[in-house]
């Protein structure tokens, strides 16, 4: 599974470089057009400039929003996995009590060991990212 998300992430990625170039590249041509545009007529200082660059700043913004708003949305879902996750190996520990002497022992230890590794596992993950 963490192949796949790493994956996602890269999808992600490479769509929003694309639609950072694509609009670079739209923008860069409006503007050589622009260019020419006034060069054959000089007078022709046209105020919808202003209005043109501060839609695109708009579109911008909104798609910033929603990225942050998407972020938000997968952090808070993975916290509240992690917190399932956490009060799953609560329940299990405190069911450990219902065993007779030999298997508890191995049950708690069985715990305490996924435990280890579950934590050692999110904090190899935690060092992939930084």
């Amino acid at each position: 599974m963490g192949s796949h998300m790493t994956n996602y992430v890269w999808l992600e990625l490479l769509i929003a470089a694309g639609l950072l170039l694509l609009t670079l590249g739209v923008s860069e041509v409006g503007f050589r057009v622009g260019r020419r545009a006034k060069a054959k007529v000089p007078e022709a200082d046209s105020p919808q400039l202003g209005t043109v660059q501060g839609a695109i700043l708009g579109l911008l913004g909104l798609l910033l929003g929603f990225s942050f708003a998407a972020a938000g949305g997968r952090f808070i879902e993975r916290h509240d996995l992690i917190v399932a996750e956490a009060n799953a190996i609560g329940t299990a520990s405190l069911r450990a009590d219902l065993f007779d002497e030999p298997y508890r022992g191995q049950y708690r230890k069985l715990l305490r060991d996924y435990t280890t590794n579950r934590m050692a596992m999110f904090n190899t993950t935690a060092a992939r990212r930084s």
